[in-house]
């Protein structure tokens, strides 16, 4: 069980993301890891690329499974790399849960906002992709224990 941090409500512009993406399942989202290893393989330099942050966006939600990008954050309209995609988040609300942990535990997270803290809230989730930011950690650390631990934001759209 994870602890859920309380959200925080910001109200974001749109924003435009350029990454490589693939199809998942609840029973397949374990092999995202490899999306994010084929990610740094490619070595994307995307035209107005922004640093400090690499994200993970989950789209186009259906009942047989999701499209989930690795990507990092754009400015403008510039051209996308062979191979890799664009995905774009709607300006609006989000709940923002911010913690510092095991990334392996990040899709206990995402169960935990979504299945528990979203509804018992009294929250609608609103249209557009959830996802998740890693900014830049100086403190990010690796143990045989626990693998990658460091900081990360889950981004939940919601209505107002």
């Amino acid at each position: 069980m994870v602890s859920l941090p309380m959200p925080e409500f910001v109200d974001a512009p749109a924003r435009c993301f350029v990454g490589l993406s693939d199809r998942f399942t609840p029973e397949t989202r374990d092999r995202i890891p490899a999306l994010y290893q084929r990610f740094f393989q490619a070595q994307l330099c995307p035209e107005h690329g922004l640093c400090g942050a690499l994200f993970g966006l989950s789209y186009n939600s259906a009942p047989e499974g999701f499209d989930y990008a690795v990507a990092v954050e754009v400015s403008g309209n510039g051209a996308v790399p062979d191979g890799a995609c664009r995905v774009g988040t709607p300006a609006g609300r989000y709940a923002v849960f911010r913690a510092r942990g095991p990334v392996m535990e990040i899709p206990q997270m995402f169960d935990a906002v979504l299945q528990d803290w979203l509804p018992g809230a009294g929250v609608e989730l609103a249209e557009g992709p959830v996802f998740e930011c890693y900014p830049d950690d100086p403190d990010c650390e690796a143990s045989e224990e626990n693998g990658m631990v460091m900081r990360y934001e889950i981004w939940v759209p919601v209505k107002d």
